[in-house]
Parts: C-alpha cells; sequence; structure tokens
C-alpha cells in the first residue's frame, strides 16, 4: 500500500456542495441565465477563489502522492489528472475573461467544472482503494507507461488542431478531455485481477505461494531437480531386514535399539520400523538425548552408550563397512543404512519405498512438457533401479551421495535459470535463490508450496492461462483505452456539429468505468 494516501472523497463531498451551491448564482452552461440573479460585484471571482485554493492544495497533495507511487511502484499515472484538472480550471477562468463560442466549450463553466471535478476524486478514491488490492506487474507497468504516453501526445494533438481550426479554448478544453477520460492503469488492474482470480483458484486446491511471479518462469522450465524419498516416493516404507554384524548383539537386539531411537517421532521410517517390531513382539529399547542428524539419520543414548542409524553414505565415508556385502544388498534394488554404537558399526537396516501413486501420471506430465527429471539423493544406487527402468524422463540419477556432495550436486543443477527444485526438505541457504517448489509441508524459503507431485500440472496449466490472460486481456483492454483517448481527442472532426466530448462528459465516461472495476474487484 502506499505511504501517501489521499482523502479523494472528502475532496468530492466539497466539490459537489460547492457544486449546488454555484449552479444557483451562475449560469450552468454557457448562454444559460442563472437559477437566482444576485448583484454582488465580483461575486464569480469570489467563487473562482476557494475552488482555486483546493486545486492548488490538491495538486500539492498529488504530486507527493505521484512521487511516492514512482518511487514505491515504478510507475505513476497521477500526472495526467493533475495536469487536468490544473488545465480546466486555467481554461474556465480563461473563457470568464474572454468567452468563447463553440459546442466544446458550452460546459466549461464553474458549477459544471466543480461536478466534473467531484466525479474525478470519485474516480481517484476508488481506484486509490484498489491499489490496496491489486499489484501491477512488469507487463501491466510497461502498458500503463504506454497509454499514458498516448493520451499527452493525443492531448498536445487535440490542443494544436482545435485551437488552429476553432479556437485556443476549445483545443485546451478538448485536452482537458483527453487527459481525464481514463485512467492508464486501468487496463493493467484488470489484468492483474484476472491473474489474483487465477491464483485463487490455485489456493482453494492447496497451491500456495510465496512468490506468485514465479508463475511466470514456468513455461521456461526445462529440468526439474526432485527430492526422491516422500516426493517420488510414497511414505510407505516396507522393512525387507534388519541384521547384527556384530556378536555382541542379536538380530533382535539391534531392532530394539533401532525402533528405540525413532521411537517418539513421526517419520515414515520411524512408523514402518516401529510396525515391523510388533510383528517380531520386538520392544523398543528405552532411549534418550534423541536427536535427529539432518540428511543423515538420528542418534539417542541407550542405556549409557550412543547410537546412531545413518545412511550408507555417511556411513562408508566415517566407518570400516564391508563393501561387498553393501552392493550385494544394493544390487537387490534395496535402501541400506547402518546401525553404530559410536565406534563401530553393529548392524545392517535394509528397506524399500513404494512409488508414489503419481509417479507415473507426473513423468507423463513432464514428457508432454519436454521437462528433464534429475534425481539428487543420499540414498542408495539400488533405491533408484525401478525408477530407471519406469521413468522416461528421467536423466543422470546421482545416489549414494553425502549431504555435502548432494547440496553441491543440487546447486550445480540449480545455477541453470531453467531449473527448479521440487523438495519437501528445509531449502539450504546455499540454494534458496533457486525456483523452489515445496510438497508435503510448509517449507521456508520455498517460492510455491504444493500438497503432491499430482498438483504440479495445474501449475503450468495456471502458467500458461495467466500468459493468455497478460496477453489478451491487457491488449484488449489497452485498445479500447486508446479508443476511448482518440474519441475524446478526435470525434469533433466528424460529429463538431452535434456530438462532443467536453471534460464534464469525459468525467462521466471516467466515472462508469471506475464503478465498474471497483464493483468487480475486492479491496481483499
Amino acid at each position: 500500500m502506499l505511504t501517501v494516501q489521499l482523502k479523494y472523497l472528502r475532496y468530492a463531498a466539497g466539490a459537489f456542495v460547492m457544486a449546488l451551491l454555484t449552479a444557483v448564482v451562475l449560469p450552468i452552461l454557457i448562454g444559460m441565465q442563472p437559477i437566482l440573479s444576485v448583484n454582488i460585484p465580483y461575486l464569480t471571482k469570489a467563487m473562482l477563489a476557494i475552488p482555486a485554493a483546493l486545486i492548488i492544495w490538491l495538486d500539492y497533495g498529488m504530486i507527493r502522492q505521484a512521487l511516492a507511487q514512482q518511487r514505491e511502484e515504478g510507475v505513476t499515472t497521477l500526472w495526467l489528472p493533475i495536469i487536468g484538472q490544473t488545465l480546466w480550471f486555467v481554461v474556465l477562468t480563461w473563457l470568464l475573461l474572454t468567452p468563447a463560442l463553440g459546442n466544446f466549450v458550452k460546459t466549461m463553466t464553474l458549477p459544471m467544472m466543480l461536478l466534473g471535478w467531484a466525479g474525478l476524486m470519485i474516480s481517484l478514491g476508488l481506484l486509490q482503494r484498489r491499489e490496496r488490492a491489486i499489484a501491477l506487474d512488469e507487463a501491466g507497468i510497461k502498458s500503463a507507461m504506454r497509454l499514458e504516453s498516448v493520451a499527452l501526445v493525443a492531448a498536445v494533438y487535440a490542443t494544436l488542431f482545435y485551437g488552429i481550426t476553432l479556437n485556443w479554448q476549445s483545443g485546451l478544453t478538448v485536452a482537458v478531455s483527453v487527459l481525464i477520460i481514463i485512467d492508464p492503469r486501468w487496463p493493467a488492474m484488470w489484468s492483474a485481477y484476472r491473474r489474483f482470480r487465477l491464483l485463487r483458484q490455485l489456493a482453494d486446491q492447496g497451491l500456495k505461494f510465496q512468490n506468485p511471479r514465479a508463475l511466470d518462469d514456468l513455461p521456461k522450465i526445462t529440468d526439474i531437480v526432485a527430492e526422491k524419498s516422500g516426493v517420488l516416493t510414497s511414505d510407505d516404507l516396507k522393512i525387507r531386514s534388519i541384521t547384527s554384524v556384530d556378536d555382541r548383539y542379536s538380530d533382535y537386539d539391534v531392532l530394539g535399539i533401532t525402533a528405540g531411537l525413532l521411537a517418539g517421532t513421526d517419520t515414515p521410517m520411524a512408523r514402518a520400523l516401529l510396525q515391523y517390531a510388533r510383528e517380531y513382539n520386538v520392544y523398543p529399547s528405552e532411549a534418550s538425548e534423541q536427536e535427529k542428524i539432518p540428511y543423515v539419520g538420528a542418534s539417542g543414548v541407550i542405556n549409557n552408550e550412543r547410537f546412531q542409524i545413518v545412511s550408507a553414505s555417511y556411513a562408508s565415508e566415517h566407518y570400516e563397512i564391508n563393501e561387498a556385502t553393501l552392493d550385494q544388498l544394493i544390487a537387490l534394488g534395496n535402501s541400506v543404512s547402518y546401525i553404530i554404537d559410536g565406534v563401530q558399526i553393529i548392524g545392517i537396516l535394509t528397506y524399500a519405498a513404494t512409488f508414489n501413486a503419481d509417479l507415473l501420471k507426473f513423468d507423463r506430465f513432464l514428457a508432454s512438457r519436454h521437462i528433464n527429471l534429475h534425481i539428487v539423493t543420499a540414498d542408495t544406487n539400488g533405491s533408484l533401479f525401478e525408477m530407471q527402468k519406469t521413468l522416461r524422463t528421467l536423466v543422470q540419477p546421482q545416489a549414494n551421495l553425502t549431504p555435502e556432495a548432494k547440496l553441491a550436486a543440487q546447486a550445480s543443477l540449480l545455477r541453470n535459470d531453467h531449473t527448479l527444485l521440487v523438495t519437501n526438505q528445509a531449502v539450504p541457504v546455499e540454494i534458496e535463490d533457486a525456483m523452489v517448489v515445496g510438497v508435503n509441508g510448509a517449507l521456508e524459503f520455498a517460492d510455491i508450496k504444493a500438497p503432491g507431485i499430482a498438483q504440479l500440472h495445474e501449475l503450468w496449466d495456471t502458467a500458461d492461462l495467466l500468459q493468455q490472460n497478460d496477453h489478451r486481456v491487457l491488449t484488449i483492454t489497452t485498445i479500447l483505452s486508446a479508443l476511448l483517448i482518440i474519441l475524446a481527442a478526435g470525434v469533433g472532426v466528424f460529429f463538431s456539429s452535434w456530438l462532443f466530448i467536453a471534460p464534464i462528459f469525459a468525467v462521466g465516461i471516467r466515472l462508469v468505468l471506475s464503478l465498474t472495476l471497483s464493483a468487480v474487484v475486492s479491496e481483499d
């Protein structure tokens, strides 16, 4: 919201009251007699003084608002009404001093000017309220600047053409009409409102936005880097085996220790392991000081000894493992974790995750959009065997990575501006500048948050609609606005004998369109 706000509706109320008062003692149209003839010297000049002071004061406030708007939003269209209302009053004063004839100046009287000024203030007040709800995008800003330029050029044309062919008062009167008949931001606001409606529909489907402008970049995406666990796979894990490799512990001991480390946490692994332990009537060991090791596993203290469950990649880097055994387990398509007593490996856990139910649909969607899928995971190569056979869009998967290597691989892929990260994990600061879609949870730094991969196709479909909206709606409304400007500037060439666009009629057109926009667009 702008830091400088004006009470336009109060100015409108004051102008309307003054219009009623002046309509009693001054002519409503040029050539008419006033309703009440009052013989007071300098009455007209006295009545001009009050609106003159108000216009000067309002111009000052509007100039401050225009400068703030330019600074905060990058565009302002207030210069047109500022110039228009000031020029209107100047021409009106000129006509009182040097009367002129012509259709264009018939309504150039103080009561009509005050009535039109009240309508202009109402229009500006309505627009100011809607500015709080609608932010213009880059295309909208460019459209507003183009229309503003068209209006200024048309005003200069009207001044010169009618000034030379008729009289300069007529020329300036038509110029006032051109300057106030539209607000150049209307097309952009209509387009932005349509965009808002589309985004609201996505929000109703569970798709939320930290950065709504990220949708504009989706059609340019050529590659997606996706987290495997919990994104491409379901939360249903199947424990295949848990085996002791230390003579001090039996298989059941290792199962109890592992279940104890994860007891009390609500993760797919914890649920699967506790269910597996129940099937073998094994109770979780009592653990304290339970901690999650980010991107690695978990740890805790059992019987005054610290135990850990860690990924195979972490264990390979920090402990001595049997590579032949690991290769055999991986070859069977297993994911592998190791249980460690703080000094050495005491057990091996093998498990597998089923595909996300929407994975094949997601793969077809990526293929239809010609998008490549990249998987970067700390899990074993074996966990990717089935995916490599099934997914047509999967290219160069990277597995069995340490947390540092995984982050480096993701960062390398995401340096491409046309690459998107889909994850259910916290986004490290190293890659928070990348475009991120967070699924299955509220993630910090995610540009877009979605319930799951099944909804991602709706993002691209909406991005297509937004592009069509920006092009079609913006183009149509801009053309209509330009036609109104041309109407105000050139209608007298063909219809000057019986139809004219004076400022009061221009305000009427502007007010009708402003009320329509106000009725459609909510302040919220």
